[in-house]
């Protein structure tokens, strides 16, 4: 609208009389003709400002938060992953974050929100309510800050909740609970983690489908072991880690490989039992091999013997052991898979 500058003419009455007041004139002022303009500018500037301040807003709520810096140093954000970003719901969202060397102890922090943890290696996962991430591992250099954060989304797949029953022994002293999910999908990580005995008997979430629950010392060796069991999507299973049976034994056998093409040819399994090892292969009750690990577990297996067992991998990878198994004692062999069939060195680790 016009800037106007109203002019009245008149005159005014004096103090003895009055003199009839003149025609009011309401004419434009010549110079808002210049102002014009101006006002359209300011108005496309206000309109700029405003529109500018929603898009940042928006970005920020798809993650594209520009920011992602502290004290100078990159930080990093994760967030769950979407198709929708209009869908994104960070409410009880929280990323959990373990040392590869440490996994026992847990960082958490809320999803969408800067971070900095200490430097170092860590295994990453993401829960919200019955929903989690499966596990990646991230390398955390406190690099200087240059043009933005580190921002990371996760699929989530559906959740339930594992806990130790009422009828589990009594917990040993230094030990660590440990859960690995059996069920996982094409080239991902299997999901595990490692809970210390304080908080060993919360219930923990874990992928819906099969998984064992076990108690073990800080050497890695398994002390009590539960069967496998379904997990399954918002309930709470219960586990019941436990020895052998009397005059039995159990053995686990948790061998590292480089990470194996997807997806990975299966590894042949052979364990004979007796002085002689001659008769029938026998089979184990879990035999796990994702891209990264074998992990092969027998329950209850016939005790006092000599046990012998081979593992035959693809591209000639092997492993080769033979060890003793006693009575009401869990044996846990820890090794690699190596490129040819060849003795270990001694030292397999047993369990009273």
């Amino acid at each position: 609208m016009p800037d106007l500058n109203i002019y009245v003419s008149g005159l005014i009455a004096s103090t003895f009389g009055k003199t009839p007041l003149r025609r009011m004139e309401c004419r434009e002022n010549p110079l808002s003709r210049l102002y014009q303009p101006i006002l359209v500018l300011a108005w496309i500037l206000v309109a700029s400002v405003a529109l500018l301040a929603e898009h940042a807003k928006a970005q920020k709520s798809l993650g594209h938060d520009p920011v992602g810096s502290i004290n100078g140093r990159i930080a990093i954000k994760m967030l769950p992953q979407t198709s929708d970003p209009k869908d994104l719901d960070l409410k009880s969202c929280e990323a959990h974050l373990v040392q590869v060397d440490n996994q026992s102890t847990e960082l958490v922090y809320r999803c969408g929100t800067w971070f900095q943890p200490p430097i170092g290696r860590y295994l990453f996962w993401l829960q919200q309510n019955e929903r989690i991430s499966y596990q990646s591992v991230i390398t955390y250099a406190g690099e200087a800050f240059r043009t933005g954060g580190l921002a990371l989304s996760k699929s989530m797949y559906p959740a339930g909740y594992v806990r130790l029953s009422s009828d589990t022994a009594t917990l040993p002293l230094n030990s660590t609970l440990r859960l690995i999910s059996l069920n996982t999908l094409d080239e991902l990580r299997p999901f595990d983690r490692r809970i210390e005995r304080p908080s060993a008997k919360l219930r923990v979430t874990a992928p819906t489908g099969d998984a064992i629950v076990g108690l073990f010392d800080r050497q890695g060796r398994a002390l009590l072991l539960s069967r496998p069991k379904a997990v399954r999507s918002a309930s709470i299973t219960e586990f019941t880690p436990h020895g052998p049976m009397r005059s039995r034994a159990n053995l686990v056998v948790i061998l590292e490989r480089s990470q194996a093409p997807f997806p990975a040819a299966p590894c042949s399994v052979n364990l004979k039992l007796g002085e002689t090892t001659v008769g029938s292969p026998i089979p184990p009750l879990v035999n796990f091999q994702p891209n990264d690990r074998v992990v092969l577990i027998w329950y209850d297996l016939t005790a006092p013997c000599e046990a012998e067992l081979v593992v035959q991998c693809p591209r000639a990878n092997a492993y080769r052991r033979t060890t003793r198994l006693m009575d009401d004692v869990t044996t846990t062999l820890r090794g690699r898979v190596t490129p040819a069939i060849a003795s270990q060195p001694p030292g397999d680790f047993r369990s009273h």
